[in-house]
């Protein structure tokens, strides 16, 4: 094997690593988003709030989704997506937070439109005030992207949101 050969063996794998590869087969990568979170929750939205209490929360995010359509024309798109931050109550009470969620979903070829799939979300808040708590759940999960969003709850815990499409009750995000 010339140097030649070993060069070009090399810079292929490189490329195909770090998806740079054009033409036929070439999967593209993550598309990331990052930007800032704000929320307000407080006792009259979730359950796990205590009485009288408002929580204000800052934070930041972090997106990584990928999509990728197969030989048969099928889209698969998964996302996974961190936030953490801070949060006070009206007393002072100075809390930590964090959120997760991922989702795998696909269409059909009956149904382009609409991707089902599975979405596992958590919620955690923690600090020295009265208003710790988590919520989150994994459900079954249909989406348009446009208009149309419902979950399938298959385990849920702390009062997330209301099933199947909302609004949120201790998810704030």
């Amino acid at each position: 094997m010339t140097r030649k050969h070993i060069w070009a063996g090399a810079s292929l794998a490189a490329a195909l690593v770090l998806g740079t590869a054009t033409g036929a087969g070439a999967v593209p990568g993550p598309e990331v988003t990052r930007d800032s979170v704000t929320f307000t929750i407080s006792s009259d939205d979730c359950s796990q709030v205590p009485a009288g209490t408002t929580l204000e929360g800052t934070g930041e995010r972090i997106s990584i989704s990928y999509e990728r359509t197969d030989h048969e024309g099928i889209i698969r798109k998964r996302n996974t997506t961190h936030a953490e931050g801070t949060a006070t109550d009206q007393d002072g009470n100075v809390y930590n937070w964090t959120y997760d969620h991922t989702f795998r979903v696909t269409n059909t070829l009956d149904d382009h439109s609409t991707y089902r799939g599975w979405f596992v979300d958590d919620f955690a808040i923690t600090g020295d005030g009265p208003a710790a708590y988590e919520a989150g759940f994994a459900a079954i999960y249909a989406d348009n992207f446009v208009d149309f969003v419902e979950f399938h709850p298959i385990r849920v815990y702390g009062d997330p949101l209301e099933f199947p499409s909302g609004p949120g009750h201790c998810d704030p995000i």
